[in-house]
């Protein structure tokens, strides 16, 4: 009786060591299919994550460069033409251009850009949306003359006063001294010649285009100057400003 008690504690012993492997085998495995998702998910989640950066950072650059295009060429006729230009030099200047799209609308005071980006596998996409206008920063239509000063000016060295939208180069509130240089000249508009509308003519700093010299070190000051004017010299510094811009 003795020996059939011990073998049957025995083969008891024998089926708990069993019972614990399975349990530790079932646990095992299913940390590792745990594990196995998690990471899963990780992966998705940085590829997400990836994409969607992409694809945030191809509109950013669309609507620079609509942005951009604004800043210089202005708002006029925009809305004719197809945006941005094909092989405008702007969409050179912005990475994760392709599968990028910007489009625009007026509805109303301000031009509306919807800037659409996308990822490199076409995935992942988004879209930035941005009110811009144009605001004046000058009174009027701004100053007239290209050099203002409420005291003194004197030009030496190699000075260069341009003016191809007016009559007028310098305005001062004190007197305005023309240095022994012959390189000193101011220059307005050529009378016989219109006002261009071709902005790189207007901002030309060749003194050779479309313009007269009117003053100079050897002619003296000319009817363009207008210098020792109280209405500038008067000023304080704030009203000076406040004079000019909004």
């Amino acid at each position: 009786m003795m020996m059939n008690g011990t073998c049957h504690l025995n083969h008891q012993r024998g089926f708990a060591t069993l019972l614990t492997s399975l349990i530790i085998l079932v646990g095992i495995t299913l940390i590792t299919l745990f594990t196995a998702r998690t990471t899963l998910m990780e992966q998705r989640m940085s590829a997400n994550h990836y994409r969607s950066s992409q694809a945030f950072y191809a509109a950013q650059a669309a609507l620079e460069i609509g942005i951009g295009y604004i800043n210089q060429y202005g708002t006029n006729n925009l809305l004719d033409i197809d945006f941005p230009p094909s092989g405008h030099p702007l969409l050179l200047e912005y990475p994760f251009n392709n599968g990028a799209t910007l489009t625009l609308n007026s509805p109303g005071d301000c031009y509306h850009l919807i800037a659409t980006g996308k990822s490199d596998d076409q995935i992942g996409s988004r879209t930035i949306r941005q009110c811009v206008t144009t605001l004046d920063i000058s009174r009027g239509d701004g100053p007239e003359q290209p050099l203002i000063s409420r005291s003194s000016v004197y030009l030496s060295g190699n000075s260069s006063v341009i003016n191809r939208y007016g009559n007028t180069t310098i305005w001062a509130g004190d007197p305005v001294t023309l240095g022994n240089s012959n390189s000193i000249k101011t220059y307005i508009r050529d009378a016989g010649t219109p006002l261009s509308a071709d902005p790189a003519v207007l901002k030309s700093t060749d003194s050779t285009v479309a313009t007269q010299i009117i003053s100079s070190s050897n002619l003296g000051i000319g009817f363009d100057i207008i210098d020792s004017d109280p209405a500038l010299s008067g000023l304080t510094a704030n009203d000076f400003f406040d004079n000019t811009f909004v």
